[in-house]
């Protein structure tokens, strides 16, 4: 590309490679170890979340490992408990950083967005995790987009990255039964969507 070569680059990778030793107590390994581990899922995951935005995923991406940059240099990389979690939180808040100033921009439409509560089926979600995986695959996530952002938050990471309640938990900073709530809530929102659309 080379934006993945600009990445490392700029981010003095040789240099960090003896830096991030022991980053986590159990297992050592370096940057860009990291690197290779997080950021195709990290950019998988970014890239639902801005499918509406004009900016560059990869721009986001980058942003997030430069932070981590930040806190090697700055020796606060030791407070990191868990770089999955830290990594994901990190690009989170930077599209909702973005998301807010489009909001900003653009808020004399005065957009709301509609909640609506309840327990989706057991069968209702496995048969929504087999859509994903299928030609209706874009129509779906094309639904995902409009849920709110906690909703659509927990979709992405349950259903297209495929991650635990107790991961998911590390990343949103909430605990399980609040996902839970929030997920069973989105399956909900999500399944009627798709039924008004013929979806299913």
């Amino acid at each position: 590309m080379d934006e993945h070569s600009e990445m490392n680059e700029n981010l003095d990778v040789n240099e960090l490679s003896a830096s991030t030793d022991n980053l986590q107590p159990e297992k050592s390994f370096s940057f860009p170890e990291i690197l290779s581990r997080y950021e195709g899922p990290l950019l998988r995951y970014v890239s639902r979340l801005l499918t509406s935005s004009v900016v560059n995923p990869e721009d986001i991406i980058q942003d997030t490992f430069m932070k981590l940059h930040k806190k090697v240099k700055d020796g606060t990389w030791k407070d990191i408990a868990n770089m999955q979690a830290w990594l994901y939180r990190v690009a989170h808040n930077l599209v909702m950083d973005v998301g807010r100033k489009r909001v900003r921009e653009k808020e004399y439409q005065n957009k709301t967005v509609e909640e609506m509560s309840g327990l989706a089926p057991k069968q209702e979600f496995e048969n929504l995790e087999k859509m994903i995986q299928d030609e209706t695959k874009r129509k779906v996530l094309a639904q995902v987009d409009l849920l709110d952002e906690k909703e659509k938050q927990v979709i992405l990471l349950k259903v297209m990255e495929g991650m635990t309640l107790k991961e998911i938990t590390a990343i949103t900073g909430t605990n399980i039964s609040t996902v839970s709530y929030w997920l069973n809530k989105a399956m909900r929102s999500l399944a009627e969507r798709l039924k008004e659309e013929c979806v299913i």
